[in-house]
């Protein structure tokens, strides 16, 4: 909540804005997990709103009915935002069992420089394949694909990576 109040300035907007983060917070929550299903996405766009609410909180009223319907409406609106964004791109849902796939690249390995020039799509193919030992089936489970297009992303994938390796200079011997 501190980002959040960092955001607003005078003390009296500070305690607006309080009150509202503690009547209605659960509410937007339970809204946002209603649209998106999943609890981080769901925390996610409820962070989105209070910041929408706390760099707007000079036009919001106190709490009440009115504000009530104005913050669900906003907290709505950033889960559909969300929604729109994960359905324009394949995520993956990261666990405790399953960290993601976001790597940092420190620049002295060859292999992962080129597996980052891959596109997207095929890049988590191939970290879900290699670094996390996933079999393609579970590679299709977890994107939302058919087997059939998992397995020719995946041989699009290796095809690429190795045409990407001998254009950075790595020697193939078949």
């Amino acid at each position: 909540m501190i980002k959040y109040l960092q955001k607003v300035k005078p003390k009296r907007q500070k305690y607006k804005f309080e009150k509202i983060y503690s009547e209605y917070g659960e509410m937007m929550y339970n809204i946002a997990f209603t649209l998106l299903r999943h609890e981080q996405d769901a925390q996610d766009a409820v962070q989105q709103a209070f910041m929408s609410i706390a760099e707007n909180i000079a036009d919001i009223d106190e709490p009440g009915p009115r504000t009530k319907g104005y913050v669900a409406v906003i907290a709505e609106n950033k889960a559909i935002d969300l929604l729109r964004r994960r359905n324009r791109q394949p995520v993956l849902l990261a666990d405790e069992d399953f960290p993601g796939i976001e790597i940092e690249y420190d620049g002295d390995n060859f292999l992962t420089s080129c597996i980052n020039n891959l596109p997207a799509l095929q890049r988590q193919v191939i970290w879900l394949k290699y670094v996390y030992g996933c079999n393609l089936r579970e590679i299709a489970d977890r994107l939302n694909m058919t087997y059939g297009s998992v397995c020719k992303l995946h041989q699009r994938a290796k095809a690429k990576l190795k045409e990407l390796c001998i254009q950075e200079g790595y020697q193939f011997y078949d």
